[in-house]
C-alpha cells in the first residue's frame, strides 16, 4: 500500500501501537509520529520501505525502540528523532542509506549509541546530534562520508570520542564540536579533509588530543579552538595555523 499524501500519527492520549498500518509500504509525503504519549513501538511499519519527505519521531514518550522501521531505506527529507524519553536504541535503522535533508538527534535522555545508522552514507542537509545525556559513541555513523551543510555536536554529556565518523571527508558547511563533558579526542575526524565555512572547537572540559584534526586541508572560514580546558594551546594553534584560514 502507497500513501500518496502525508501521514501524520500526532496527539493520540490512548494510542499504544500502529498495528494497524501493517500494510504501508510507501509514504508519498511525510511522515509525522508525534506525541503519543502511550506508544510503545512502531512494529506497524514493518512494511515501510520509503518515506519521499521529511520523517519526524518526536515527543513519544513510552516509545523504547525503532524496531518497526527494520525495512526503511530511504528518507527524501529529513529525519528528526526527538524527546523521546523511553529511547534507549535506533537499531531498528539499519537499512536506511539515505536522508536527503536532515539528519537531527536531539535530546533522547536514555539513548546510548546511535548503531541503527550504520547503513548511512549521506546525509543531504545538516546533521544535528544534540543533548542526548546517555550517548556514549556515535560509532553507528561509521560508513557516513559526507554532510552537505553543517554538522553539530554538542551538550552530549559522556560522550567520550567521535571514532565514528572515521569515514568522514567533507563537511558542506561549519563544523561545531561544543559542550562535550567527557570527550577526550578528535581521532574519529582523521579522514576529514575540508569544511565548507567554519570550523569550531570549545568548551569540551576533556579535550586533550585534537590530532585528528591534522589532514584537513581545506577550511573555508574560521577557525576557533578555545576554552577546551585541559587542551594544550600549541596544539590548537598548531591545528590553526596549517590551514588557509583565520585562526582563532
Amino acid at each position: 500500500v502507497t500513501v500518496l499524501g502525508s501521514l501524520d500519527i500526532q496527539g493520540n492520549e490512548s494510542l499504544e501501537n500502529l498495528d494497524g498500518l501493517s500494510g504501508i509500504s510507501r509514504v508519498k509525503g511525510h511522515l509525522n509520529i508525534t506525541s503519543n504519549p502511550a506508544l510503545e513501538d512502531l512494529d506497524g511499519l514493518q512494511s515501510l520501505s520509503e518515506v519521499a519527505f521529511y520523517l519526524y519521531i518526536d515527543w513519544n514518550d513510552s516509545l523504547t525502540d525503532l524496531d518497526g522501521l527494520a525495512q526503511l531505506q530511504t528518507v527524501g527529507g529529513e529525519l528528526k528523532i526527538k524527546k523521546n524519553s523511553s529511547l534507549s536504541e535506533i537499531d531498528g535503522l539499519k537499512e536506511l542509506m539515505s536522508i536527503g535533508g536532515n539528519l537531527s538527534i536531539f535530546s533522547n535522555p536514555i539513548l546510548e549509541n546511535i548503531n541503527g545508522l550504520s547503513s548511512l552514507t549521506n546525509v543531504g542537509g545538516y546533521a544535528d546530534i544534540q543533548d542526548n545525556d546517555t550517548l556514549e559513541n556515535i560509532d553507528g555513523l561509521g560508513a557516513l562520508a559526507t554532510v552537505e551543510e553543517y554538522l553539530y555536536i554538542g551538550w552530549n554529556d559522556v560522550l567520550e570520542h567521535v571514532d565514528g565518523l572515521a569515514g568522514l571527508t567533507s563537511v558542506g558547511a561549519n563544523l561545531w564540536i561544543d559542550n562535550n563533558d567527557s570527550l577526550n579526542n578528535l581521532h574519529g575526524l582523521s579522514s576529514l579533509k575540508s569544511v565548507g565555512t567554519d570550523l569550531t572547537i570549545e568548551k569540551n572540559d576533556a579535550l586533550v588530543d585534537i590530532t585528528g584534526l591534522s589532514g584537513l586541508d581545506d577550511v573555508g572560514n574560521d577557525v576557533t579552538i578555545r576554552k577546551n580546558e585541559l587542551l594544550c594551546d600549541d596544539e590548537a594553534k598548531a591545528i590553526a595555523d596549517q590551514l588557509p584560514a583565520q585562526g582563532t
